[in-house]
């Protein structure tokens, strides 16, 4: 609007200067995604409106059409008018209705409730009405085919370079996580595109057990829901899982002499009773079902005599 100032040089006359300033852009709604409303958020801004709307579940490759609502936004053209979201300048700005529409292009980007900052001449207002999605995590593969999704009978020893595909992974490589435990980024070396923000590469972390869960955490943004898609070697019958200290997993370890385990991923092997010999490692043989009347006098006995 028109300022008047008034100055003065001596008390007795009085100059009359006027310039043009605008008032500040107020954003109060963003569309183009999943639209959500604020019922009864109040906000400045001579529109009188009072709830807000903002949009949810972005594609973090971004492309989508915004429309921006809001009061201030000027009148002639687009030309000085720039939006941004977060950092990243929106694409292709027109102002629709003077002073109050906009539409642009989604930039990439990740995070929650962003900025979303009109700018009209000097003056910037900034409001956070924007979510972008959270990764997720769709097939790891790198090991053994489980089932077309997952990956097993992967070495506990790790460094099994994994292929994770998904969707929203974001514009920079984000940090995948096996079993709450990093899996190192292949670096220079990796082929992530962060256009199509949708593939990615990483090295598989030491460990054990199965239905282990991959993660995605974007940069600056949202970690994905952990999936399970991934089983580490199992180990056979005849074995049992014994904790290394030092190299912080489970290691499959044969049975004592004299014990026996059935199943797989076992934590325990059962000593061979008296009466009873050691066959093999998974089987523990009643000594009168080969040699009839015949027993064993010792726990754990390996053979009959």
């Amino acid at each position: 609007g028109l300022i008047v100032v008034v100055s003065s040089s001596s008390s007795d006359s009085f100059t009359l200067q006027k310039a043009w300033s605008y008032a500040k852009p107020v954003v109060h709604k963003v569309s183009g995604c999943v639209s959500v409303t604020e019922v009864g958020v109040a906000f400045e801004g001579p529109s009188g409106a009072t709830g807000r709307n903002s949009t949810t579940g972005c594609p973090t490759t971004g492309g989508n059409e915004l429309e921006i609502e809001g009061d201030n936004f000027g009148w002639a053209s687009a030309t000085h008018i720039s939006v941004s979201i977060g950092d990243a300048l929106c694409k292709d700005v027109i102002l629709i209705i003077p002073h109050a529409k906009i539409r642009c292009i989604l930039p990439f980007g990740t995070g929650e409730n962003v900025g979303v900052t009109v700018t009209a001449g000097e003056q910037s207002g900034t409001a956070h009405l924007l979510s972008y999605s959270p990764p997720t995590v769709g097939s790891v593969s790198g090991c053994g085919t489980a089932n077309g999704a997952a990956t097993e009978d992967c070495p506990r020893a790790g460094g099994v370079v994994l292929s994770i595909s998904g969707q929203n992974f974001g514009p920079e490589e984000p940090v995948f996580m096996v079993g709450g435990v990093v899996c190192e980024s292949k670096g220079s070396l990796g082929n992530y595109n962060g256009t199509s923000q949708n593939m990615a590469e990483c090295v598989l972390p030491a460990g054990s057990g199965s239905l282990k869960g991959v993660n995605a955490i974007q940069i600056n943004g949202l970690i994905s829901q952990g999936v399970s898609l991934l089983n580490y070697v199992k180990c056979k019958p005849g074995e049992k899982n014994v904790f290394n200290t030092t190299l912080g997993y489970f290691e499959c370890k044969g049975c004592e002499a004299g014990f026996y385990s059935t199943i797989e991923e076992s934590f325990t092997c059962t000593q061979c009773l008296m009466g009873s010999y050691l066959e093999d490692p998974t089987t523990c043989t009643p000594c009168s079902s080969v040699v009839p009347n015949s027993l064993s006098t010792t726990n754990g006995a390996e053979g009959i005599k």
